[in-house]
């Protein structure tokens, strides 16, 4: 598999083994990159409860509804994969994928494809908003996921943690 979309298929894979709360079973390849050692992040709200799943730097699920914050980073990257290559890697892991939204923001500095996605997991509905950007020979993929139904809960607390994610030089 090439390289940018074997970090597609690791970070969305984590993310979705997770959000279902078990409901989703998917057995990753083991991975030998180099994540990011310099990140400074704010912790998400009091509602969001820290979990270690195996292919992402950072991870937090909402106890109450599922929703997930979660960020992967991949160094001294050889390929250096276009936002828009992890970007479609990425939607060819969700059932009925679509862009809902597409636009460019700035985290630490560096210009970033911010993405809403919706699409189906186990037959429910659930969106996902996903930043992807470069800085440091690092790729960086941030993601909040929840279902249709709670997504907007939690909100506020991605657009914290994007906008507070920090990488040092």
């Amino acid at each position: 598999m090439k390289n940018h979309l074997r970090i597609a298929f690791f970070a969305f894979n984590a993310i979705f083994i997770w959000l279902m709360l078990g409901c989703v079973s998917v057995k990753l390849p083991s991975s030998k990159t180099q994540k990011a050692t310099s990140v400074i992040y704010p912790k998400p709200s009091s509602t969001f409860v820290r979990f270690y799943p195996e292919h992402v730097d950072a991870a937090w699920r909402n106890s109450k509804n599922g929703n997930s914050i979660s960020f992967y980073s991949e160094c001294k990257n050889d390929d250096g994969p276009s936002h828009k290559s992890i970007q479609k890697g990425l939607l060819r892991s969700i059932s009925s994928a679509k862009v809902q939204r597409e636009l460019s923001v700035q985290v630490s500095r560096e210009k970033a494809l911010r993405s809403i996605i919706s699409g189906e997991v186990d037959g429910k509905v659930s969106l996902v908003d996903l930043i992807i950007f470069n800085k440091e020979d690092c790729i960086f993929i941030l993601t909040y996921v929840g279902k249709k139904d709670s997504f907007l809960e939690n909100q506020k607390d991605f657009e914290k943690f994007y906008t507070e994610f920090e990488v040092k030089e």
